[in-house]
């Protein structure tokens, strides 16, 4: 029964349909967000250790942010 609950809470949270544009549509967020992270990546290699560190912890600080957000938003 908790299983069934919670497929229910992750199907009312999922934001595309299970059909093929929707799939489509999920490829895209994916694709955009893989090569966001690669720019990302590219440019810390570049930067010096501390600089590096920095980058690194200001990216870790404003992902929890936005898992904030969204936990906000659902409630």
């Amino acid at each position: 029964m908790q299983k069934k609950s919670q497929e229910l809470q992750v199907a009312s949270h999922w934001p595309f349909e299970t059909n093929k544009s929707g799939l489509k549509g999920l490829a895209k967020v994916f694709e955009a967000e893989y090569s966001r992270i690669s720019h990302l990546a590219v440019e810390i290699d570049q930067l010096g250790p501390e600089e590096k560190l920095k980058k690194i912890n200001m990216l870790e600080a404003w992902e929890r942010l936005q898992v904030l957000d969204e936990i906000r938003r659902a409630h």
